[in-house]
Parts: structure tokens; sequence; C-alpha cells
């Protein structure tokens, strides 16, 4: 398995995906410049007061890119390149003659992009965001309160959390959508499944086991007084991500049983 991961992550420092996301971490700062170029007038509608602490600009700073789906896309595509490119490629069956066990392969690939996606969000929305936001105070005073927080820290970690399962979530779906579909096709479904749970999430019937819709009605609950709510739907969200993540990596393991060498 050591060997495995060895090799998994030397694939991972060659991709030029894996750097595109490592240099997108400059975003941290890009909406700090973004508040310069517009008037004094202008106010950011901040749900909790007239003026963001730093904990909630840790979270805005992140979700400002999110929304359009700027991460999701970039994971997908290096997920897909380490699955679906590889089996197109025919480097996939490499693997085969030397492992005993096929999971082992798609376990080695999922661990080191989870251990890479979770040290990017960190380093992301903990590190880079506290510059950008020291940046932001020098730019927009009038907007930036200068504090680590106003109280209303309890709602911007869950939605701290809720951010970094997304992730989770769309590297999964990438991984076993990568094993059974051509790499535009995976990507391509990958991104519609963003979109589209971002304006279905609330259909009928279905939305209950949608983790889209345990995120946006924990987002949207922004009152203090229910603090409880909120992280009763942060649980639930990541209780069907992890749910989710189990089932996708164990039809992942059969279909790699499945492939031929």
């Amino acid at each position: 398995m050591k060997a495995l991961l060895r090799t998994e992550l030397h694939k991972l420092l060659r991709r030029r995906e894996f750097w595109m996301i490592t240099v997108i971490q400059l975003l941290s700062i890009g909406l700090p410049l973004v508040l310069t170029l517009t008037p004094e007038s202008y106010k950011v509608n901040y749900v909790f007061g007239s003026s963001i602490p730093q904990v909630a600009y840790s979270v805005i700073g992140y979700a400002f890119w999110e929304a359009l789906g700027v991460f999701v896309i970039l994971f997908a595509i290096l997920t897909v390149g380490l699955t679906s490119a590889e089996i197109e490629s025919h480097y996939f069956y490499l693997y085969f003659p030397r492992v005993n066990n096929r999971g082992r392969i798609l376990g080695s690939k999922l661990a080191v992009l989870l251990a890479f996606a979770t040290v990017w969000y960190l380093i992301y929305t903990v590190v880079l965001n506290s510059a950008g936001y020291a940046l932001f105070c020098l730019v927009r005073p009038d907007i930036a309160s200068g504090y680590f927080t106003d109280g209303s820290h309890g709602y911007w970690i869950s939605v701290w959390v809720l951010y970094y399962f997304e992730l989770v979530f769309y590297i999964f779906l990438s991984a076993i959508l990568g094993l059974k579909m051509k790499p535009l096709s995976a990507i391509a479904t990958v991104i519609a499944v963003f979109y589209g749970s971002m304006f279905l999430f609330d259909l009928p019937l279905v939305k209950f086991i949608m983790p889209e819709f345990y995120k946006q009605r924990a987002i949207n609950s922004n009152s203090l007084s229910s603090l409880s709510t909120i992280h009763l739907y942060t649980a639930a969200y990541v209780v069907i991500v992890v749910l989710a993540a189990v089932i996708m990596y164990v039809l992942g393991k059969k279909r790699i049983d499945k492939i031929e060498a």
C-alpha cells in the first residue's frame, strides 16, 4: 500500500491540474482586490451586522469562488485524470500484475486526493484567507471589523465544514464516474450534477436524499437563534456525504474488478 501511495503522490505532483489548483489559491486575495475597485458607497450584505469579522471572511472568501464551481471543476479534472484518463491510455492496466487486491488501487488514489484536498482547503481558508482579510481591512476598513468574530462563529464553522465535505463528495463522484466514463463525459457529468443540484435541490420527494438540500438549508438558516438547526442540517449533510462516499467506493472497487487487463 505504501508503494501505491508513493506512486500516486508522484503522479499527482506531475499533473498540471495539481499546480493549477495550487496556484489558484491566489484567488484568496482576489476578493479584496476586487473590492478596491468598488465605490465607497458599496456595502456588503452581511447578515450579522454592518462589518465583517475574520471568521466570516475566511468562509466568504472561499464561497465567492465556490459558487462559480471553480474548485469543484478543477478537482474533478484532476480526479478524472487519475482514473478515466489512465484507463483510456492503458496506464491503469500496469498495476494489475503487481497488485493482488485491486481495491487498493482506488483506495490509494482517493487517499492521496483527499490528503491533498484537505491540506489545500486548510491553507486556502485558514492561512491565505487570513492574509486576504488583512488586505481587506486595509482597502475597506469601513466594512471590515478587524476582529476575529462577532459572535457568529458557530454559524461560519458549520458552513466551513459544509464546503469541505462538498469537496470530498465531488472527489468521490469524479472517481467513480472516471472509472465508468471517458474523461470528457465524466467531467461534464460532474459539472452537470454540481450546477443541477444548485437549482433542483428542493425537488419534492428526492430532496431528502440530495446532499445539496441540507447544505442550502444550513446556509440559509442564517440566524444565531437557530444554531441548533444549522448544526443539525450540517450533521445530516456530513452523514449523507460519508454514506455516499462509502457506496461510491464499493461500486468503484467492483468496477475495477471487472476491468479486463
